[in-house]
């Protein structure tokens, strides 16, 4: 993958929307990860999509704990994608005027997390100011681990993965100013106002289908507040596939059962571009 900057990185195997390639395969697959992910990590995920998708391009976006918490950072470091999205735009707006092929899905949206959450609400806003979101191809969701709400053990959990425990104090300090920064302002957490950023016609307008993966023994995400989110959306008029997984933790579905993880993807892919191509 090429390094447009520490957080941006783009794959493009020379395969375009209107090539030889496979037509079945998405045109894009965007992968936003959740905060501080470590590179081994986001690997297997890319390795599973170029396996099962080797005609498709890949944009990459991570998500950190300073991006997350501070919004203009955030902006500065997906600059990078918006060429990249914007040229990926334009060819699938060239690429014909046939119905099928303009409602077909172009992208699968891979989010993980609450970071990736926040990555994708905010990224669909720069879109929205350069571009209209209306001129965004059709494509599905993957969601995995998210959302979540402003939970305090919730947030606790996601904020300590991968630090060690003597930084605990730490943890609750930021959520406690966190916090203080929002909730009595009536403002809204930051986790709250992403979760129904994603049930709003912004993001769901060209949506054509969208999976939930997550886990009873998440304890950074509940399962209920996922369910409740996917009833939301399935209400809005989205098709909602839901895939609990007992016995994995946060992002960790894929580690507890790839095979399963592999088929869940394939799938929500594939019935989405079945009921589109008819």
């Amino acid at each position: 993958m090429d390094a447009l900057n520490p957080t941006v990185s783009y794959f493009n195997p020379n395969v375009g929307p209107q090539s030889t390639g496979n037509r079945a395969d998405p045109d894009l697959i965007l992968i936003l990860t959740w905060m501080d992910a470590r590179d081994a990590h986001i690997a297997r995920y890319i390795a599973m999509h170029r396996e099962m998708y080797p005609s498709a391009r890949v944009l990459l976006i991570k998500s950190s704990t300073l991006h997350y918490f501070y919004r203009p950072s955030r902006i500065r470091s997906l600059k990078p994608a918006l060429p990249v999205l914007r040229e990926f735009i334009a060819e699938c707006g060239s690429a014909g005027s046939d119905s099928n092929a303009a409602e077909r899905p172009r992208m699968l949206v891979h989010v993980f997390s609450n970071g990736g959450v926040s990555t994708a609400v905010t990224l669909w806003n720069l879109l929205d100011a350069e571009v209209d979101a209306q001129s965004i191809p059709p494509y599905i969701t993957i969601m995995d681990s998210c959302p979540g709400y402003g939970r305090w053990s919730s947030s606790y959990h996601a904020l300590s993965l991968g630090y060690p425990t003597w930084l605990s104090p730490l943890v609750h300090l930021i959520i406690g100013v966190f916090w203080l920064m929002y909730v009595p302002t009536g403002i809204g957490l930051p986790q709250d106002n992403n979760a129904a950023a994603l049930n709003k016609a912004l993001w769901t307008s060209k949506e054509k289908g969208r999976t939930y993966i997550y886990g009873a023994a998440d304890k950074a995400v509940a399962w209920q507040d996922v369910e409740a989110h996917g009833n939301e959306a399935e209400a809005r008029g989205i098709c909602v596939r839901r895939e609990m997984f007992e016995h994995s933790g946060h992002v960790a579905h894929m580690r507890g059962d790839k095979e399963r993880y592999r088929k869940i993807v394939a799938g929500t892919w594939e019935q989405a571009d079945r009921s589109q191509s008819g």
